[in-house]
């Protein structure tokens, strides 16, 4: 009897765990499918344009600020860009190469953090300002360090 209580509840709980997968996944499509129709066209064709190679791309509208959400990935590389409902970008926030970073920047590292790597950096425009978050690593004597800093589009530390 024991057996058999026990492998109902299994049943049960698998059962339960597929109906819910189920119903995010038919949430996610039918969430997309209606997003899709409503992203304006402009903002479609800028990301096919300026990122022909972008893949796992999701549109999402903001109601509260009126605004579409476009998150995409391109060469493993994540990218978030905003815009207006006519289509007009608004905020960008994207992986970049170390090469992309103003050399200001870079110098500063060299300067005062000339034991670190630069292991990631991330570029993000509002509204016509640009901020660079910037992760450092390091391995000294066996123990691994992490640093973070924020630059302005100047190129000066905020943090």
């Amino acid at each position: 009897m024991k057996k058999y209580l026990f492998l109902s509840v299994i049943v049960a709980l698998s059962y339960s765990g597929m109906r819910s997968e189920m119903l995010k996944i038919s949430n996610h499509l039918i969430e997309q499918l209606v997003t899709q129709q409503n992203v304006p066209g402009s903002a479609q064709r800028y990301i096919a344009k300026n990122y022909p190679e972008a893949y796992d791309i999701r549109w999402e509208y903001k109601e509260k600020e009126g605004l579409y959400k476009c998150e995409f990935k391109v060469r493993g590389k994540k990218y978030k860009i905003t815009f207006t409902p006519k289509g007009k970008q608004v905020n960008f926030k994207g992986m970049i190469s170390t090469s992309q970073l103003p050399a200001k920047i870079k110098r500063f590292i060299k300067k005062y953090y000339p034991d670190h790597q630069i292991v990631k950096s991330i570029e993000t425009r509002n509204y016509n300002q640009s901020f660079y978050e910037i992760k450092l690593g390091s391995n000294i004597a066996g123990k691994h360090r992490s640093k973070n800093l924020k630059f302005n589009q100047q190129g000066k530390l905020m943090n």
